[in-house]
Formats: structure tokens, sequence, C-alpha cells
């Protein structure tokens, strides 16, 4: 699965040229701007302060006694509110009147359940949101099913008592510290299902727990590096997907056959590869090692020498526009230098963005065809992507390698079928690790006990159980079988669509493997991205399937 999808609408022509005079850049600039979605420099920054807003308007506001959650909700109401320590408090944090007063957690999955009299458990939950936005993103809709299936099924013991799973959906790109502290002392939740990148949750993860008395279990839907696998987390920092070390080996084998492809079909002696890299961190590890495992040529890439390999490490997407100039003028020329016949991104927007470039740079008199380029799991947004594909006509080379599926389907079609019914216009294939994630952490509340309230170190010891014994799977009719064996036995091994738990207890990282994706033509995601066309098997190194994007690959 990918790490997330992003949506912009644009639209463009093809070009072909060289910078040359200022207006060159500046048309190129405009151009790969488009094309990466990315905000302009005068856009206003999130919150990136440490600052608390407890009792700012619209955090946590108090609106009457109560002795129940009933008390506080009326049938169908938008502002859901719990009732904490005798008084009402909003579970929003927004303050419509003034957004940069308040806060940017805008909804609550489940709210409809509280004016039933229905006991909650509530946790936080990251996604792309904003105010009036009517279509979910992929977490959304993710957590959103899961929660549904949880009340369906009547909701489940947490805390010695029946309770219905409810998110409160915070904006991943709002203010991230004041929708943390809303959370965390606000509302009191023990645990959040994460959707932020590698910088941005250890910086989220290291505010929560500034105080060591504070213990909040964070699931990232993500994946892991090096900075995070080596953080201090006490146990209470996991992840769903797979880390750089998972899909390096995956990139060094397509590189290869990538390699083979283009020798036979250019009838070229040797190759010369360019691989980019960015500052972000997931980026620079998976850098890094791939860098020690390309081999082409039959040799290292230290081996091939400059004449045959480049590496370069650009700015990550944060930074992106500040720097462009300095991309355009010292970057992309240094590529276009080399006339490479692959290109090798580890980033996401940056990656997209720089290959625009590179097309464009890429002079129209030149004897040498313009390169393949290998993505990498994360490449900032469909439509980023689909505008660049088609505006240079990429699909027979362009390629990529994602956080692989599971093997054995069953469960991942069981639930594309339940979000199918539940999105029908709007649903996206291939994002179940948001779903998996949402099952992990209520599960991990159930397994916990009955001791109440709950917190993030229960929670995790939660989830240590859900790692071995007999197989239960996530999924709405599997509820009370899951539950009664939590009940009952020590630990199960709780099967996702992803397959069966691959987390290392020790680190919370996810012990994943890589498959090869490629593009096709087409409007949608789910028609446009083939996934897992190539797996990758570990015990020989060699991709195995059908690339059904380009003949003869």
């Amino acid at each position: 699965m990918f790490r997330r999808l992003h949506t912009f609408e644009r639209s463009l022509t093809k070009p072909r040229r060289r910078f040359g005079a200022p207006g060159d850049v500046v048309q190129a600039f405009s151009l790969a701007l488009v094309l990466a979605g990315c905000s302009s420099p005068s856009d206003p920054p999130v919150d990136g302060g440490s600052e608390s807003t407890g009792g700012m308007v619209g955090v946590g506001t108090e609106k009457s006694a109560c002795r129940a959650h009933v008390d506080c909700n009326a049938e169908g109401t938008d502002e859901p509110h719990l009732c904490l320590d005798g008084r009402c408090v909003r579970m929003r944090n927004d303050d419509p009147s003034d957004p940069t007063r308040g806060g940017t957690c805008l909804d609550v999955l489940g709210k409809e359940h509280l004016a039933t009299g229905a006991e909650p458990f509530v946790f936080g939950a990251f996604t792309r949101i904003s105010p009036g936005q009517t279509v979910p993103r992929a977490p959304a809709m993710n957590y959103e099913l899961a929660i549904r299936e949880f009340a369906a099924a009547g909701g489940v013991t947490i805390g010695g008592e029946t309770r219905v799973p409810m998110a409160v959906l915070c904006d991943e790109l709002g203010f991230q510290t004041r929708d943390l502290d809303h959370l965390v002392h606000t509302l009191g939740v023990p645990a959040v299902i994460t959707t932020l990148e590698e910088e941005a949750l250890k910086r989220s993860f290291e505010h929560v727990h500034r105080d060591p008395e504070t213990n909040v279990l964070f699931l990232s839907a993500f994946a892991s590096d090096a900075s995070l696998v080596a953080l201090e987390d006490r146990g209470l920092l996991w992840h769903l997907l797979g880390s750089p070390d998972d899909l390096a080996p995956v990139f060094a084998s397509l590189i290869e056959r990538v390699e083979a492809y283009l020798k036979r079909t250019r009838e070229l002696g040797e190759i010369r590869v360019a691989l980019i890299d960015s500052e972000t961190s997931f980026e620079a590890d998976l850098g890094a090692l791939l860098h020690e495992q390309l081999r082409f040529n039959g040799k290292t890439a230290t081996e091939n020498g400059p004449e045959r390999y480049l590496r370069l490490r650009i700015p990550g997407e944060e930074n992106f526009v500040d720097v462009f100039e300095e991309i355009a003028e010292s970057y992309v020329p240094k590529v276009v230098e080399l006339m490479p016949h692959v290109v090798v991104f580890t980033g996401r927007h940056e990656a997209v963005l720089m290959l625009t470039l590179i097309e464009f740079a890429w002079p129209a008199e030149s004897s040498e065809p313009p390169p393949f380029y290998v993505l990498g799991p994360d490449f900032g947004s469909f439509e980023q992507l689909t505008s660049a594909v088609r505006a240079f006509e990429l699909h027979h080379r362009i390629a990529g390698v994602g956080h692989a599926a599971a093997d054995d389907s069953a469960s991942y079609d069981e639930y594309l079928s339940a979000l199918k019914a539940l999105f029908p216009e709007t649903y996206v294939e291939k994002t179940e690790n948001f779903y998996d994630a949402a099952y992990y952490l209520v599960y991990s509340a159930v397994a916990a006990g009955d001791d109440w309230p709950l917190d993030g170190a229960k929670m995790a010891l939660g989830l240590k159980r859900l790692l071995q014994g007999a197989p239960h799977f996530v999924g709405g009719r599997h509820i009370p079988d899951v539950t009664e064996a939590l009940r009952t036995e020590p630990s199960i091994a709780l099967h996702g669509t992803m397959g069966p738990p691959a987390f290392d207890p020790e680190t919370g990282a996810w012990r994943g493997n890589g498959s090869v994706y490629c593009i096709r033509p087409g409007e949608t995601w789910n028609e446009v991205v083939a996934r897992d066309v190539l797996r990758y098997d570990r015990e020989t190194g060699e991709l195995h399937g059908t690339f059904p994007c380009i003949e003869g690959f």
C-alpha cells in the first residue's frame, strides 16, 4: 500500500526545452508547482509551535452540567460533547469565527451514538480534513468503515464495559500541537492513529510525552525509519508499514530488471544511473541503503564511477519551493549532464517535481531518449503523478516500489467489498493500512483488560497480545470471535488485510516486504495504479509476476 494520497486539480501542456533566460526558469517554476501541487511561499504556515491553547475559544469549551454523555448531545448534533467531570466538553476544537484561535480537530466519527446513551471509547485520528469538506480522504473512509463495523456489532468490551469506538478527526497539516493538547489533555484520549511523516511524527510524539507522567499510544499508519526506531518511546510508538530496510532490496532488484530491459530494447552496452534521494529522514535512509545495494553494469554504484553514476540529495518537500532556483540551476543540470538511462527517486512531492524539471530540461535535439524513472512508495499525490505521466508520456518508462499487500487476499477482498458499499463513488483501493490501524488500536483497548480509564501503556500491553497465537481476523463479521478469544486466551495473532501481524515487539516497527507497481492510462487512482504486479522473494532476491504496463519488461 502507499503511504498517502493527496489530491490536487491541475492541468498542463507538454513542454520540452532547456533552461536559459530568467523567463525559462519562471516558466519551469510555474509548471513544476502545478505538477507538484505545492503551496506557494506566501501561503500561511501550519502550527509549528509548542504552546498549548487550553483556554482558547473552541478548545474544550464547557457547555453545561451533566451526569452522562447523553445529557450533552441532542440527536443529529454536529457538535458532539463528552461528559467529563460533570461538565459537557466539546470534542471538536475549531473556532469557526476565528480559525487562528482554535484548532483543527474538525469532526468526530461515531458521534451519532452519543445521543443514544452509548458509552464511547474515544481516540484521536489524523487525516487531511478541512472545514466544509464533503468527500473524506482515504484514511477517514477507512476509520469510518471500522467504526461502523464495531458499532454494528453492538460495541466491544473495553475497561469492563461495552463501548462504541469513536474517532476525533484532526487535520495532519493543521495545528498539530494544539490538536494533540486537545486530544490528550482536554479529552484524555489514550491513543492516536497518525498519518504524520517521520519528522512531524517524532516532534508530535516528543511534544505529547514531554511530561514523563503522560503516556499515549501512537499507532502510525505509515512506516518507521532509523530515527523513529532509535527513539526512546517506552513501547508507545508502533508502525503499520515497513522500513527502508524492507524496500531497498526491492529497488535494487527492480533496477536490475530495468537495466536488462533497456539494454535489450535500446541495444545499450552499459547504462548510466542517477540516484536522487531527499533530506527527509525516511527517504534519506532509503537512499543510503540503496547506494550500498545498487548493482548495474556488473559493478557496485561506486565502482561505476562518476561517468556512469550520480548520487544527489535534494531538499525535502517542505523546503523545495524555497530553494527552487537552486534546484533548477544546480541539481537539474547535473542530472542532464550525465544523460542517465535510469533515474531513481526515493522521495515524494520533491521527486515528481524534480522529474518534471528533468523532463523540461532534457534537450530536444539529444539523441539520448529521456530516462526511465523508478519511484518510491510515496509519490506525493495521485494528480501530480498522473499529470506528469500524461504531459511527458511516461507510461512506458516508469515503475515504482511500494509496500507489498498480503499474499493471501481473502481478508483484503472482504474489506474492499465493504469499503465499496460504504463509499461507492469515492473509495480508494490499496489504502488498507488505515483500516488495519483502526482495528489494531481498538482491539488493543479490548485486550488491555478491565482497567479503566485506559492509558497508552496499558494499550501497548494489549497490542502485544495481538501478535502471536491462534489466527483471528479483522472485519465486522469476525468481531464476536475476536472479542471472545481475547476474553479467554492469553494472546491471538490478529491478521489484518495486510496479512499476519508483523510488528517487531521490541521496536514497534513493521517487518514488511516490498513489491513493484506500474502506471497505466486511466482517469482514477483505481484505474491508473497497478500495484503488486511484481512481488519480491526475500529468499532468492528475485521479482516474480507479470508487468502489464510495458510490453516485454
